[in-house]
This record gives C-alpha cells, sequence and structure tokens, in this order.
C-alpha cells in the first residue's frame, strides 16, 4: 500500500506556464547561497546518485549554475514540475 501526505494527487494548474516556479527556483538557490561563494556553502543539492557533485575548488554558484544547466533534467517526468502539473496527476 502507498501512504503519502500532502501531495497533490490530482496535480495542479499552478505548475502549468507559471512563473512562480522559476521563481522558487531562484529563491532556493539564494537560500541555500548563504554560506557565501566558498567551499562552506551551508547545504548539499544531494544529487551524487546522478553523478553530479560539487568539484574541488567549484564556487557554490558555478555548482548550482552547473546543476541547473545539466542535462539530467531534460526530457524527464521524474521531476516535483511534472508531479504539480496537471498532465503530470
Amino acid at each position: 500500500s502507498v501512504t503519502t501526505l500532502a501531495t497533490p494527487h490530482n496535480g495542479t494548474t499552478l505548475a502549468d506556464g507559471s512563473l512562480l516556479l522559476p521563481f522558487v527556483k531562484d529563491l532556493l538557490i539564494t537560500a541555500a547561497s548563504f554560506g557565501g561563494n566558498n567551499n562552506l556553502s551551508l547545504y548539499d543539492f544531494k544529487l551524487d546518485q546522478w553523478g553530479i557533485k560539487k568539484n574541488t575548488g567549484e564556487s557554490f554558484f558555478q555548482y548550482t549554475d552547473r546543476i541547473v544547466n545539466s542535462s539530467l533534467w531534460k526530457d524527464t517526468k521524474d521531476i516535483s514540475q511534472w508531479d504539480l502539473s496537471t498532465d503530470g496527476a
């Protein structure tokens, strides 16, 4: 059996063509960067299982830019943006 809490089981129109998702992405990146532009960043995206990890000497902003522009996000439905859309419902 599957038990979930607070999940949009039927999708939502909020993710369909909304400007909210880019805003949320920028907000999360900004909040995660409070550790500064150094190797002591406060947040680890934990993407090692997909072959993405912070390189030695790479700033947080360089790392974030590499994540955002990664091919990992292309042609996938295994992402919250899909789950939250009406098509993903």
